[in-house]
């Protein structure tokens, strides 16, 4: 991602299809109806009853609130897609990952007028992005107000997050992110990091030691 200066509002938008690409499987959603449960800290979204995946954006009791983020997320046929690292570094104690900020899938970036908003280089004191409240919960989404802070926990910029799930008639799935960023004091570079941005995906272990990659035409 190269530098991006915000002094007005701007929005990224972001997808994510996931399938199992077995025929069985592309049937499983076809009509399947997208429902919305709110819970204390995180929505439950299912396809047709079927868990497809979970927000959470408040804290968990397993580890510090940072920002929020999608884990699971399920292909049809109660297929994994995504790996929640922090759960593999921090709390299963493996050794050979050192990503404990790659949280299954999550909207951040590296470098927001020099602040670090991908790592968790602080842990709990990590700069952070708030969820102030659900400005609306759809039968297919929802639209989220957040602040990110800078190094002292103070807002220095407003979010809107606008997300869709989606069930297509093939049976691939789909998670439709739009995200408004308005400046709240001053401009916002969102300087050029090796990680890129904005939103970012861990795949499971399954999926990422032997990818195929493909296109539809």
């Amino acid at each position: 991602m190269r530098s991006l200066t915000l002094m007005l509002p701007a929005t990224i938008c972001s997808i994510l299809i996931c399938s199992t690409f077995a025929p069985t499987a592309a049937r499983a959603d076809e009509g399947a109806t997208v429902k919305i449960a709110q819970l204390e800290n995180h929505l439950e979204v299912t396809l047709g009853g079927k868990p497809f995946t979970s927000y959470w954006y408040a804290k968990r009791d397993d580890r510090p609130y940072v920002r929020p983020f999608f884990f699971p997320v399920m292909a049809p046929g109660d297929v994994p897609v995504t790996s929640d690292q922090y759960a593999v570094v921090e709390i299963q104690k493996v050794p050979k990952s050192d990503h404990p900020h790659h949280q299954s899938l999550w909207v951040s970036h590296g470098d927001v007028n020099g602040v670090d908003h991908w790592s968790l280089a602080k842990g709990a004191d990590s700069p952070k992005q708030r969820h102030v409240k659900f400005s609306r919960i759809d039968s297919d989404g929802f639209a989220e107000t957040l602040q990110w802070e800078n190094n002292d926990h103070q807002p220095m910029l407003d979010e809107t997050r606008t997300v869709r799930f989606v069930a297509f008639p093939d049976g691939n799935r789909a998670i439709d992110i739009a995200s408004a960023f308005t400046p709240i004091d001053g401009p916002i570079t969102f300087a050029d990091t090796k990680e890129a941005g904005l939103m970012a995906v861990r795949l499971a272990t399954s999926i990422a030691a032997r990818p195929t990659l493909t296109q539809s035409t």
